[in-house]
């Protein structure tokens, strides 16, 4: 079965409705490939591809026909941007993380996901080890973010 791309759209939009702040960072559905911009492709045969668009290369390349695992990809692709930026915008807050701005950008991508799926939140904790060398769960978890 094809997926559309109002089936897509829809999904997209349900983990927005969530986190509004995401709407702007949600990779959009199609649309030229810009630099810096991440699009879904929807193919004929009912793939479904996260594709990042850099210097007229295809730098992140992420296929799938199951929707929900399609959604999830692009969600941590758009948390991850939020968390950064936020990250940045407020590293004056937590003095003492000042030297491990990654925590703190982990703990409020955790943050965010766990606004939207508990479940997604809790398998992005559990990746910290591989996905962030150096970075500990318990580092993260003490976070103010986290633990207020």
């Amino acid at each position: 079965m094809t997926i559309s791309r109002k089936e897509v759209q829809s999904a997209l939009d349900r983990v927005t409705a969530k986190v509004p702040d995401l709407t702007s960072r949600m990779p959009k559905i199609g649309g030229p490939p810009l630099d810096g911009i991440v699009t879904i492709e929807i193919g004929d045969d009912g793939e479904l591809m996260l594709v990042a668009h850099e210097r007229g290369m295809n730098t992140i390349n992420y296929s799938t026909r199951d929707l929900d695992d399609l959604v999830h990809q692009a969600t941590l692709h758009a948390v991850w941007g939020l968390a950064l930026s936020w990250e940045r915008l407020n590293r004056d807050r937590f003095p003492e993380y000042r030297g491990e701005t990654r925590v703190t950008r982990v703990a409020k991508e955790i943050d965010v996901m766990r606004r939207i799926d508990l479940r997604w939140a809790e398998e992005l904790r559990a990746s910290i080890p591989q996905k962030y060398p150096g970075v500990t769960v318990d580092r993260v978890d003490a976070h103010p973010i986290l633990s207020s």
